[in-house]
């Protein structure tokens, strides 16, 4: 029973698309649409993608909006459709589970440093080491220099 009520505690709040969904995804097209030029390349798409999934696109997707050129390009409209879609059929597990895997490059069943420092230079450049040295201590509950599944999911539920 405890079990039962921990993962419906995990779903994911949104089920059909509201104000707030669209408004994230806006933000989210906004933040990754570099020099403001209202469309999103393929790898802006797959950042925004990332943001907001927290892993990256199928090729399922990228065939399905035509983003397989590296000159793509997807507007805002197919955008939000298509983002809409996507955050009503996933859930908080998956978002988990799926975001450990893009940190665990390796697939050491643990995330080190290195992995962190590597994934938040593609998503978001813009951290400082000092920043995401602050990160990864306070994942790492217990300082053995790397973050493990149980520390990685406690993390990810408490910023929800």
């Amino acid at each position: 029973r405890e079990a039962a009520s921990h993962q419906s505690a995990m779903r994911f709040q949104f089920k059909t698309p509201d104000d707030d969904m669209v408004r994230e995804i806006h933000d989210a097209f906004r933040k990754y649409d570099e020099g403001n030029k209202d469309f999103l390349s393929r790898h802006e798409f797959k950042c925004a993608v990332i943001y907001l999934l927290g892993f990256p696109p199928a090729r399922a997707d990228l065939d399905r909006l035509h983003l397989r050129h590296a000159d793509a390009r997807i507007e805002m409209g197919p955008f939000v459709e298509h983002m809409c879609a996507q955050l009503c059929a996933v859930d908080d597990a998956d978002i988990v589970r799926n975001t450990f895997r893009a940190f665990d490059r390796g697939h050491k069943g643990y995330i080190d440093f290195n992995d962190l420092c590597d994934a938040f230079a593609h998503v978001a450049p813009h951290i400082s080491e000092a920043t995401l040295t602050v990160i990864f201590d306070e994942a790492d509950t217990d300082r053995n220099g790397k973050i493990s599944w149980a520390e990685f999911e406690r993390v990810m539920r408490w910023s929800r």
